[in-house]
């Protein structure tokens, strides 16, 4: 079963995740409105701990890239971007780390340094 609407919210809430999961979501859905993000990139952007957590118990794969590329920055690439420190001590507990090539489009607070690792 397909069922669209992580492209309907704009900040991720647990209740809209549960339902989406509940009713057979595509937790990886890439989405084509949404500038191609997967849920977790969202969540990460939007800085939202909790929904990031419940993705990645959810089996969401911090693996996949914007678009869907292999190549592009990962949640956790863009959470080091855009300084989301609360989701980016989600994926440092899992022990999901960056990306080698998407170092250099960083922010580079002291914070973030911590969590994403030296620049």
């Amino acid at each position: 079963m397909r069922v669209s609407g992580w492209e309907s919210y704009r900040a991720p809430k647990l209740k809209t995740i549960n339902f989406l999961l509940w009713y057979g979501a595509n937790i990886n859905y890439i989405s084509e409105s949404n500038r191609g993000y997967t849920p977790l990139i969202s969540a990460a952007i939007w800085n939202n701990p909790d929904v990031v957590e419940l993705l990645l118990r959810s089996n969401a794969d911090p693996s996949i890239g914007i678009g869907g590329n292999s190549k592009s920055s990962t949640a956790f690439d863009v959470a080091c971007k855009s300084n989301a420190i609360l989701a980016l001590d989600v994926f440092s507990k899992r022990g999901i780390r960056a990306t080698q090539e998407h170092k250099s489009t960083w922010t580079k607070g002291e914070e973030v340094s911590k969590l994403c690792g030296p620049l």
